[in-house]
């Protein structure tokens, strides 16, 4: 019996139009499967429930490219993701910081030309293709479960998974990769990545649907503790009692 031959996926974000429209007819021509997302959260809940799904960042400005990507990477998107960006007319040691910042951010290959050769392009995204990740080997452990940024969900020892959203999942990525104070204002950054974003008081609301998911999997245990008018700390052992809740 012959394998039934999938055409290689990529997920594209590229708010420029018309280097959109190349793009996506260049990949498509070339036998891509393309699903284009028109926002920066679209994209990230796009790709990152297809862990197969290869990522293009396509925008002129490095630092939104940069924004993007690390917003990606917060919320626990292991995807692999090409980024290009219009270096065009910068000095040569500018360019190469830009492109390092990119990659720093979390991003597996930087095109530094907007007008990318379809060949190159075709290469470039077969190599990251290629590329496995294993998103089940990062996970964080909770009292009685575990938590796996890679597929937003937190599996219980017993058996059975508990499903978060990308922004439940990326709160929870932020705050268990860091070992002191997360504020609200970090967490703002991550979720709304610079866009237009509504009051700061949202982060207790998504913390509170957070947390019953989390005591639901520990079977009542919490693990974020408040830190009064300032934002929110992991506490990986778990605790039964308010240590000092405050909104």
């Amino acid at each position: 019996m012959s394998k039934q031959i999938h055409p290689p996926r990529v997920g594209l974000f590229c708010p420029e139009h018309p280097l959109q429209a190349d793009l996506t007819l260049d990949l498509r021509e070339r036998g891509f499967d393309v699903k284009v997302y028109d926002t920066p959260g679209g994209f990230l809940a796009g790709i990152g429930v297809a862990p197969e799904v290869v990522g293009i960042i396509a925008m002129y400005s490095p630092t939104s490219a940069r924004r993007v990507i690390a917003g990606c990477r917060s919320h626990g998107v292991n995807n692999p993701i090409l980024a290009i960006i219009d270096t065009y007319g910068m000095a040569p040691d500018v360019a190469a910081s830009a492109k390092a910042r990119l990659l720093h951010a979390g991003a597996d290959d930087v095109q530094g030309e907007t007008e990318i050769p379809a060949t190159l392009l075709d290469a470039r995204v077969l190599a990251l293709a290629r590329r496995t990740r294993e998103p089940e080997l990062d996970s964080y452990e909770l009292p009685g479960c575990k938590f796996y940024p890679g597929r937003g969900v937190i599996e219980l020892n017993t058996g059975g998974t508990v499903g978060l959203t990308v922004i439940e999942g990326g709160i929870l990525t932020l705050l268990a990769s860091r070992s002191g104070l997360v504020t609200k204002q970090t967490i703002m950054d991550v979720v709304y990545q610079g866009r237009d974003e509504p009051q700061i008081k949202i982060v207790d609301v998504f913390v509170c649907k957070l947390r019953k998911k989390i005591q639901r999997a520990t079977g009542g245990l919490d693990v974020i503790e408040t830190v009064w008018s300032q934002g929110y700390r992991m506490v990986p052992k778990g605790f039964t009692k308010p240590l000092k809740e405050a909104a």
